[in-house]
Protein backbone atom coordinates (compact mmCIF):
# COMPACT_ATOMS: atom_id res chain seq x y z
CA UNK A 1 0.00 0.00 0.00
CA UNK A 2 1.21 3.51 -0.68
CA UNK A 3 2.42 5.46 2.31
CA UNK A 4 1.65 8.89 0.88
CA UNK A 5 -0.31 9.81 -2.23
CA UNK A 6 0.10 13.31 -3.54
CA UNK A 7 -1.80 14.77 -6.50
CA UNK A 8 0.32 15.48 -9.54
CA UNK A 9 -2.30 16.79 -11.98
CA UNK A 10 -6.07 16.95 -12.00
CA UNK A 11 -9.05 18.56 -13.63
CA UNK A 12 -12.74 18.68 -12.69
CA UNK A 13 -15.35 20.26 -14.94
CA UNK A 14 -18.94 20.84 -13.86
CA UNK A 15 -21.91 23.02 -14.70
CA UNK A 16 -25.28 23.84 -13.15
CA UNK A 17 -28.61 23.57 -14.98
CA UNK A 18 -31.51 25.26 -13.21
CA UNK A 19 -35.14 24.32 -13.60
CA UNK A 20 -38.09 25.86 -11.81
CA UNK A 21 -37.54 23.93 -8.59
CA UNK A 22 -34.49 21.78 -9.28
CA UNK A 23 -30.76 22.03 -9.82
CA UNK A 24 -28.72 19.54 -11.89
CA UNK A 25 -24.91 19.40 -11.78
CA UNK A 26 -23.15 16.91 -14.07
CA UNK A 27 -19.37 16.60 -13.67
CA UNK A 28 -16.34 14.87 -15.14
CA UNK A 29 -12.90 14.65 -13.56
CA UNK A 30 -9.47 13.29 -14.51
CA UNK A 31 -6.66 12.83 -11.96
CA UNK A 32 -3.08 11.58 -12.11
CA UNK A 33 -1.61 10.64 -8.75
CA UNK A 34 1.85 9.54 -7.76
CA UNK A 35 3.18 8.02 -4.54
CA UNK A 36 5.92 5.95 -2.94
CA UNK A 37 5.44 2.32 -1.95
CA UNK A 38 6.71 0.70 1.27
CA UNK A 39 9.67 -0.85 -0.53
CA UNK A 40 10.77 2.48 -2.10
CA UNK A 41 9.21 1.76 -5.50
CA UNK A 42 7.25 4.50 -7.19
CA UNK A 43 3.61 3.94 -8.14
CA UNK A 44 1.38 5.99 -10.42
CA UNK A 45 -2.40 5.95 -10.66
CA UNK A 46 -4.84 7.45 -13.15
CA UNK A 47 -8.45 8.07 -12.22
CA UNK A 48 -11.52 9.02 -14.29
CA UNK A 49 -14.75 10.14 -12.65
CA UNK A 50 -18.17 11.10 -13.99
CA UNK A 51 -21.44 11.73 -12.24
CA UNK A 52 -24.41 13.91 -11.59
CA UNK A 53 -25.81 15.73 -8.55
CA UNK A 54 -29.53 16.56 -8.51
CA UNK A 55 -31.26 18.82 -6.00
CA UNK A 56 -35.02 19.21 -6.10
CA UNK A 57 -36.81 21.51 -3.74
CA UNK A 58 -35.02 22.81 -0.67
CA UNK A 59 -34.55 19.57 1.22
CA UNK A 60 -34.16 16.67 -1.21
CA UNK A 61 -31.41 15.52 -3.50
CA UNK A 62 -29.82 12.55 -5.22
CA UNK A 63 -26.40 11.79 -6.69
CA UNK A 64 -24.71 9.12 -8.77
CA UNK A 65 -21.13 8.61 -9.85
CA UNK A 66 -18.85 6.25 -11.75
CA UNK A 67 -15.14 5.94 -10.98
CA UNK A 68 -12.47 4.04 -12.95
CA UNK A 69 -8.86 3.73 -11.75
CA UNK A 70 -5.80 2.25 -13.42
CA UNK A 71 -2.52 1.92 -11.56
CA UNK A 72 0.93 0.52 -12.03
CA UNK A 73 1.57 -3.23 -12.04
CA UNK A 74 -1.89 -3.98 -13.50
CA UNK A 75 -4.00 -2.54 -10.69
CA UNK A 76 -7.53 -1.70 -11.85
CA UNK A 77 -10.77 -0.77 -10.12
CA UNK A 78 -14.20 0.33 -11.32
CA UNK A 79 -16.84 1.48 -8.87
CA UNK A 80 -20.27 3.10 -8.96
CA UNK A 81 -22.14 4.88 -6.20
CA UNK A 82 -25.58 6.39 -5.89
CA UNK A 83 -27.55 7.88 -3.06
CA UNK A 84 -30.42 9.98 -1.82
CA UNK A 85 -30.29 12.77 0.73
CA UNK A 86 -32.88 14.64 2.72
CA UNK A 87 -32.50 17.52 5.16
CA UNK A 88 -34.93 18.14 7.99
Amino acid sequence: MPTAWRPVRGLRVSTWHEGQRSLLQPYAAVYWLSGDMHDSRKSDRRELQAGVDLQWGVRRGAWAGLNAEHGGRGQRRISAQMGLRMAW
